[in-house]
């Protein structure tokens, strides 16, 4: 039953172009945020940081764009992250 009500609400979002273009200029969002944070790394870790203090590409970039992410799906659901009386 919650697989038909998936599909049945996919196939209305991208129904109509305002789904692809939502959804395009998302992707280039993020894809610009990941591509700042990876050029900050290298810039970072590039030889201030002691060996041991460096961290992990992943953890440096994908906590950015993870917390980008949660930032989005607050402002578009913020009722679904807290129970209304």
């Amino acid at each position: 039953m919650i697989i038909n009500v998936a599909r049945k609400e996919l196939k209305s979002l991208f129904a109509s172009p305002m789904g692809w273009i939502i959804l395009s200029i998302l992707m280039f969002g993020f894809g610009t945020l990941y591509l700042q944070g990876v050029n900050s790394y290298f810039e970072v870790m590039s030889g201030a940081v002691r060996p041991a203090e460096r961290v992990g590409v992943t953890i440096y970039v994908g906590s950015q764009i993870y917390s980008t992410a949660l930032f989005f799906a607050f402002c578009h659901h913020p009722h679904a992250y807290y129970e209304v009386d």
